[in-house]
């Protein structure tokens, strides 16, 4: 698989995906915007960029080769979703 189309399916996966950002702690603003809430629209540029560099930050790297693709992404983005887990949903289990 070719790099274009490698990073065409994964700008589609990231777009279909629920990946949180990675941060140290994440903000109630960015708890109820997208990523973890489905777009309404189309998304920008911006946005995909934001996704791909908070997949980074947990170490996928989009241009390794993955015999196994997409486990990797699909690593990256669990990690995300456990620092959602842990900032966003702490709050809204206690209420």
């Amino acid at each position: 698989m070719n790099k274009i189309t490698k990073m065409a399916i994964l700008l589609c996966g990231v777009a279909v995906t629920v990946p949180a950002f990675a941060s140290t702690t994440l903000s109630p603003q960015k708890c109820t915007s997208y990523p973890f809430v489905k777009a309404t629209h189309s998304l920008t540029r911006g946005q995909i960029n934001t996704e791909l560099k908070e997949l980074e930050s947990v170490g996928y790297q989009p241009g390794l080769s993955d015999n196994h693709y997409p486990n990797l992404l699909n690593q990256a983005e669990a990690k995300l979703q456990a620092a959602y887990n842990t900032d966003c949903m702490r709050g809204a289990s206690s209420t």
